[in-house]
């Protein structure tokens, strides 16, 4: 692996963490809008930024643990969700609606929706479909305002910009 590869690797895992940790409360929890969730773009182009936000969401899952504001087995849960949003955002990269990827854009939020609405739902005082269904929603919807809106906002400024990054040496 060139240096290159290494520095741009390590920029997104430590933007994606910093952007978790700083907007704390709303990166954690049974209402979450993890902002940082939107570098699943990334995967729209090429499939081995996989590798940098899953360690960067298992990073963010652990620091979310030790700093009490976060489930315990979510740096499994949280980061399986990840990997499995990029493999298959990454999959679905062609598939355009609107001259947008709304169909990749939309994996986090079901991946997320459905683990860790099942995560939360297990955490929870009563643990039922009804729990989990809500959770799940709540999930589903920080994951849809900040993958398929904000996703949807940035994908062409996105493109244009780290084409132009990447054609640089």
């Amino acid at each position: 692996m060139n240096s290159r590869k290494v520095a741009l690797y390590s920029i997104v895992i430590g933007a994606y963490v910093a952007i978790s940790i700083a907007l704390g409360a709303f990166s954690f929890g049974m209402i979450q809008v993890r902002i940082a969730e939107v570098f699943v773009l990334l995967c729209l182009i090429k499939l081995e930024y996989t590798i940098p936000l899953t360690v960067a969401c298992l990073v963010t899952n652990i620091i979310g643990i030790s700093m009490g504001i976060n489930f315990p087995l979510d740096f499994i849960f949280g980061t399986l969700a990840t990997l499995l949003s990029c493999l298959t955002a990454y999959y679905f990269r062609n598939k355009l609606w609107l001259n947008l990827p709304i169909l990749s854009l939309l994996m986090p939020c079901i991946f997320n929706g459905i683990i860790i609405g099942l995560e939360i739902a297990y955490y929870g005082e009563v643990f039922n479909f009804a729990t989990f269904a809500l959770n799940g929603a709540f999930v589903f919807l920080g994951e849809f305002i900040s993958c398929v809106i904000l996703g949807c906002l940035l994908y062409k400024p996105f493109l244009s910009i780290y084409h132009k990054f990447m054609q640089e040496d």
